[in-house]
């Protein structure tokens, strides 16, 4: 399937991670708190982000055979993680900065 910006609920449910029907696709939606942005129509509308949600949902659910909130605890503990990693760039990309200034500073530059 070709890339975009958007694609509708029934592109995402026929899409090879989900296979399913779009009513399975919103039930996951309120179960797990997964917002959905939509048009002017009032449909909603999927970014690459929002796949990416439910796919984490669906292979917790069919693959790793979690219950509901198995799943939702699971979710929580993967945003932590997700959260301490990034707060870990942060610091790393500040102390290269810091590392580059002395760099400079000791090359005479």
């Amino acid at each position: 399937m070709k890339k975009k910006l958007y694609y509708d609920i029934n592109e995402v449910a026929a899409m090879e991670a989900f296979q399913c029907n779009t009513s399975k696709i919103r039930f996951y939606e309120r179960k797990f708190n997964l917002t959905v942005a939509r048009n002017g129509a009032g449909d909603r509308i999927y970014t690459e982000k929002d796949i990416q949600k439910l796919k984490e949902v669906f292979y917790l659910k069919k693959e790793k055979g979690f219950t509901i909130e198995g799943t939702k605890q699971e979710l929580k503990k993967s945003s932590k993680s997700k959260d301490q990693k990034q707060t870990l760039i942060a610091s790393l990309e500040r102390f290269k900065g810091f590392l580059m200034e002395v760099k400079l500073v000791l090359s005479g530059e």
